[in-house]
């Protein structure tokens, strides 16, 4: 499986027209809701549960 860059809060945020701390707020609470920690976590789980 290809790996692919994951963009920045800042830029995720740009991009969105919100700011980073926004941004890490509501990553944080998807982590929380799935358990996990990272970005990582969170994309092995998404491979797992949900594709």
């Amino acid at each position: 499986m290809p790996l692919h860059p994951t963009p920045s809060n800042a830029e995720i945020g740009s991009a969105l027209f919100i700011a980073e701390t926004t941004v890490k707020t509501h990553i944080n609470n998807a982590f929380a809701k799935i358990g996990d920690r990272n970005r990582t976590e969170a994309a092995v789980y998404a491979r797992d549960k949900l594709l």
